[in-house]
């Protein structure tokens, strides 16, 4: 193994001190200027309300109704970046029964840690290991233990005992409280920053300056970056204890021998796509087998650190400074040769089935809330009321005014019907103004989709002229330019319903020659563009 400079070793008392105390300064500034912020915001509302009340005189309201509008967008925005959102959990919770090896090992290290057991074992589909901790002083509070299962498949079980005693001793030595506080306030800041972005990137995509929240933005960018760093700077010293705490429970050796593991372990799991991992559960060779074989470490494959690269926002240390600042292997290494880690669980495959039933129902409750949050959307976009419909709802109003007088005078009869009729008309009227799809976008069955390949259409320009001239031949029937382009809209639809991508790329182009604003033309191009493998063109439609 070659030997590379250290980027990055552990600190010494006074400076790891003086990282903690500007690592909370900024995050506690953070805080600060949001709060200022949101007094400014609503000073300045309180002073433009009062503007507005003048202008009301000269009718001029609406040029402050504007401005105010803006405002209290940016007061929205930091408002919502206090809350921060929890995202879905795609891990199965482990039992002693499933896993008495594993709960073996954690029961002893936290014997010789004196912490308490985690409150929860938390197994995922992946490399990763890590610990939430709850709670506000040092090894007092609940802790959740995560673990990875392809990190039981690939490592031994001498192994992943010094990747748990790494997390266990996080658990004891870690300043809960203010690492929380830490964490969440980055996290509040990275969301503000990436709102007020947003807003920015908005108003000067429709050539328009918003010179106040462009103020906001560089400020908070500065913060969030200088957070970012030092916070990750932080946890990468928090990293290094562990390492070293974990070296002195289970020895340096096996936690070289783990760490040297962890990249070329990340490389091979990411080439596995998740369809053969569920389909392997159905083969005779067995899930977990056929995992720990994919996985088999060949000694040279094994991490090579020449090709690392420091990234001062990482939360991780690079492997070659972790290996550097253990402490010194005498010896040849591991001595004795430790059984696959994946015998830690009691019945592998039937514990990865679970796991991925469980991935597969947290994936569907989340497409459910994804296609719930779509049609809000949808709705709140169809609620627009177009001038068509606001005749309709006036219309509608109108008459039930006028049946309400009519009920109560001499000609109460004839009155209320003709106020039925007229609801019914307003009615009418109301839903015929509601915005429609002229044309309906097909979904083409999966065969056809999986069938489709872009290399089996022959003579590619001819075929395209032949139908361009086809389809030129038909529109020049047409008179008007509404029936062509809804020609030509309809024949580029029917056509991706059938797959036949390059007859609705030929059409929706002569649709949107005729008709340069037509929506259905440059969906069309964009999905038939995708298809024939025209990716700059997709991309522009």
């Amino acid at each position: 193994m070659v030997s590379h400079p250290s980027t990055e070793s552990p600190l010494s008392g006074g400076a790891r001190f003086a990282l903690v105390c500007g690592a909370g300064l900024t995050i506690l500034l953070s805080y600060l200027f949001s709060i200022l912020a949101i007094v400014f915001l609503l000073a300045l509302l309180g002073v433009e309300l009062l503007l507005l009340l003048v202008l009301l005189r000269f009718g001029l309201s609406g040029v402050m109704a504007r401005v105010m509008e803006r405002h209290v967008g940016l007061i929205g925005i930091f408002f919502r970046s206090f809350r921060l959102r929890k995202g879905a959990a795609f891990q199965l919770s482990l039992q002693p029964s499933e896993a008495p090896g594993l709960f073996a090992i954690l029961a002893k290290l936290c014997s010789q840690l004196n912490v308490a057991l985690p409150r929860e074992v938390a197994l995922q589909m992946g490399v990763n290991a890590w610990v939430q901790l709850k709670g506000y002083r040092r090894g007092a509070g609940k802790t959740v233990l995560g673990i990875g299962f392809d990190l039981l498949a690939g490592l031994s079980a001498a192994e992943v005992e010094s990747v748990l005693a790494h997390e266990m001793v996080h658990a004891k030595l870690i300043q809960r409280g203010f690492r929380s506080w830490l964490n969440g306030g980055l996290g509040r800041l990275a969301s503000l920053s990436g709102a007020l972005s947003a807003q920015v990137h908005a108003y000067r995509s429709a050539k328009l300056t918003f010179d106040l929240a462009e103020f906001f933005l560089r400020i908070t960018d500065s913060l969030t970056r200088l957070a970012a760093r030092l916070v990750a700077t932080y946890s990468r010293q928090d990293e290094f204890d562990a390492d070293r705490g974990a070296a002195e429970l289970c020895g340096a050796a096996t936690v070289r021998s783990m760490l040297v593991k962890l990249d070329p372990l990340h490389e091979k799991t990411s080439r596995l796509p998740w369809n053969q991992r569920v389909a392997q559960l159905q083969l005779p060779e067995g899930f977990s087998k056929w995992l720990v074989k994919e996985l088999v470490m060949e000694p040279c494959l094994q991490s090579d650190e020449s090709v690392e690269v420091f990234d001062k926002y990482s939360t991780h240390p690079l492997i070659r400074d972790r290996l550097a600042a253990l402490p010194v292997v005498t010896g040849t290494g591991v001595e004795t040769v430790s059984r696959p880690a994946i015998e830690l669980l009691a019945e592998p495959d039937a514990v990865a089935a679970k796991l991925i039933a469980e991935i597969q129902r947290v994936l569907a409750e989340e497409e459910q809330k994804d296609s719930k949050e779509l049609r809000r959307w949808a709705r709140k976009r169809s609620s627009d009321i177009r001038p068509v419909s606001l005749l309709g709802f006036f219309m509608v109003l109108g008459a039930l005014i006028g049946g309400g007088f009519a009920f109560f005078g001499e000609t109460s009869l004839p009155g209320m019907g003709l106020s039925l009729v007229i609801v019914i008309a307003g009615v009418f009227v109301f839903r015929l103004g509601k915005y429609k799809d002229r044309v309906e976008l097909p979904v083409p069955d999966f065969g056809l989709l999986k069938a489709w390949r872009a290399e089996t259409i022959k003579d590619f320009e001819a075929l395209q002229k032949q139908i361009e001239t086809e389809l030129r031949e038909r529109i020049t029937k047409e008179k008007k330019k509404r029936k062509k382009v809804l020609l030509l809209s309809s024949e580029s639809y029917e056509a991706l319903g059938r797959c036949d991508y390059l007859r609705a790329h030929v059409a929706a182009r002569l649709c949107q020659e005729i008709d340069n604003k037509s929506v259905e033309a440059f969906l069309s191009i964009a999905v038939a563009s995708a298809a024939l493998k025209m990716s700059e063109q997709s991309v522009w439609a």
